[in-house]
């Protein structure tokens, strides 16, 4: 009985210290494993006070990383929650690189071997913008790559609401919105 004192402050001790902020890395380094799950979630899709959607791009703080959802897709057959996610990434000397993610078991129909493989990007009730892509890593059906990424951010930058139209697999054609879009930054 005269141990669990001594027993009960070690513990403490330890459970302390294991919470101090640095990692095993050394001093001066943080650990950005927790803090880049936070930042991955889009928290941007909220309805502004009268009712319409709003959009925004999410900037991941320590790479170049740059994310946006769509509004609902209540078309979808698979769920009235469906939603694309637009994700932008700047590579420096290399380039840009812009993918389009669709969400809850949705694929795009089109792939490289055809001529299906194209998205259209519409704004102010008008076509501004046709876009090919290549299927994402491993043949994902779920992503897809634009071959032109310049093109596109720059038809994203310009914009403020848009809306873009693929064909999926399941459901047919289906059209995503993004209204209100705050302005994609320029990063070097």
């Amino acid at each position: 009985m005269k141990l669990l004192p001594i027993v009960f402050v070690t513990f403490a001790a330890v459970a302390i210290a294991s919470c101090s902020g640095h990692s095993l890395r050394g001093v001066g380094h943080y650990d950005t494993t927790q803090v880049d799950t936070m930042l991955a979630v889009n928290l941007d899709s909220a309805s502004s006070g009268d009712g319409t959607f709003v959009s925004s791009w999410i900037y991941l703080n320590d790479s170049a990383v740059a994310k946006m959802q769509s509004a609902p897709n209540k078309k979808s057959q698979i769920t009235m929650s469906n939603r694309m996610t637009l994700r932008v990434r700047y590579l420096g000397r290399v380039g840009v690189e812009a993918c389009m993610i669709l969400g809850d078991g949705e694929q795009f129909a089109g792939n490289s071997y055809d001529s299906s493989n194209f998205v259209r990007v519409y704004a102010y009730g008008k076509e501004v913008g046709r876009f090919t892509y290549k299927p994402g890593i491993s043949k994902q059906t779920d992503s897809a790559f634009i071959q032109s990424p310049e093109a596109f951010v720059d038809c994203l930058r310009k914009n403020r609401s848009l809306k873009i139209e693929t064909t999926t697999f399941t459901s047919g054609t289906l059209v995503y919105s993004f209204d209100a879009v705050d302005a994609l930054a320029r990063r070097k």
